[in-house]
Order: C-alpha cells, then structure tokens, then sequence
C-alpha cells in the first residue's frame, strides 16, 4: 500500500504536480507514449484522476464537425478517453482543470461551445481575469467558502449541453459554465473548473481545492481497502 494518495495528472507540468505535492499527494504523471496496457495498470493503481489543461477536444467526440475548435490533438484524446473509461467505473475522485473540465464533461455526454466569440458573444473577455458566482452550498462553495472568486481566464471554448452526473455549480455574469460538480459527491467526488487554480497557489482557495482533492483521494483509497 502507497503511504500517500497517487493521484494520476494528465499532460500536467510542474504547476498541477506541485498542488498535489504540496496537498499530501503522489503526483503520478501520464503523457504521450502510454500504452492501452500501462493505462489499465495506472487505472487500478490511482486514488484520484487530474485532467490537466490544453488545447481543444476533437469535437467529433460529441458529435460534432470542427466549427471554430483549433489545436487538436488526437493522440493526447485517444489517451484522456481511454484512461477515463477504465477509472469512471472505481468512481475515483476527479478534479478536471481547463480542458480537463470540459473533457469530463464530453466524456459523460456532454457538449461544448467551440468558440465563445462567434457562437455565444463577446459581452465578456473570456481571456484576462473575470469573476465566477459560485453557488451557496455546493462542493466549491463548501470547500473554499466563497460565493465570488475571481480567476484566470484563459480560454474559447465552454460546456453547452452538461454531462451525465454533473451539474452546473459555477457561472460568469454572461452565463458561461465556469464550475461543474458531480451530482452527489459523497458518492462520487468531481469537482472540475473552467480556470487554473493551479497557477493560483499563492493564494489560498486555490489550496483548499487541492487539499480537498488529495483528502478525497485519500479516503476513497481507505473506503476501496
């Protein structure tokens, strides 16, 4: 048995690792060259999954013809795709970050708006800093104890349609889906943020959310054993 939680970071650099270090966690990192082989091993030996951030989903994973998506990148799809189908059964604990927030959301059913601009309009800057209405009584508000947070926004894209099992927690003043949760985190812990907490970690809320993460990681592992 691991001494601490291994949480699995996809595609992650050395910021997403360091929130995890920092909370307690094992940083496992997985990148290109992952066999199907080693993500079944890695699957079973993670307590918790963090779905980095990056460039856009293949919109053809929700239906969809490219329509303002840009920098796809099939390979590192294939890899966050398969790695999911094999933990979303275990119910581990996921944290999704940026892309990783709208990846879980297309891998449980979900959609995206390819390009904010053009398709949903241009009322606010979606790159630079913005405020996020968080609501009363949900998994953020409870672990940070905020309504409002300001964050980094660096993004085109956004959830449209939610998936399977998440609901909408979080929003900016144009309406765009900014936090998504899990519907019943005590039996499934998923926190997923359209923004980068883990470039944030001078401050505090964005600490509290890895020290959650990590924390729940932990006690799934306790609970599977």
């Amino acid at each position: 048995m691991y001494s601490k939680p291994r949480i699995g970071i996809t595609f992650g650099g050395y910021s997403s690792g360091l929130g995890i270090t920092q909370a307690g966690g094992e940083a496992v990192h997985i990148g290109y060259g992952t066999s199907l082989a080693e993500l079944s091993k890695l699957a079973q030996s993670i307590d918790g999954l963090l779905l980095s951030g990056g460039a856009d989903v293949n919109p053809a994973r929700y239906g969809e013809r490219v329509n303002g998506a840009s920098g796809l990148n099939t390979q590192r799809d294939a890899i966050e795709f398969a790695l999911l189908e094999l933990v979303l059964p275990r119910q581990i604990p996921i944290f999704g970050i940026c892309r990783g927030h709208q990846l879980l959301n297309v891998a449980l059913g979900g959609t995206l708006i390819q390009d904010i601009p053009s398709q949903f309009g241009r009322e606010l800057s979606h790159y630079g800093s913005h405020a996020v209405m968080v609501e009363s009584g949900s998994l953020f508000h409870n672990i940070t104890r905020l309504r409002t947070v300001r964050t980094n926004s660096i993004h085109h894209q956004a959830v449209k349609k939610v998936g399977a099992g998440l609901r909408v927690i979080g929003t900016t003043e144009d309406g765009i889906v900014e936090i998504s949760q899990s519907l019943d985190p005590e039996t499934w812990w998923a926190l997923t943020c359209q923004f980068h907490p883990e470039l944030m970690l001078e401050t505090a809320w964005c600490r509290k959310l890895s020290s959650a993460f990590v924390s729940a990681a932990k006690t799934s592992r306790i609970i599977a054993a």
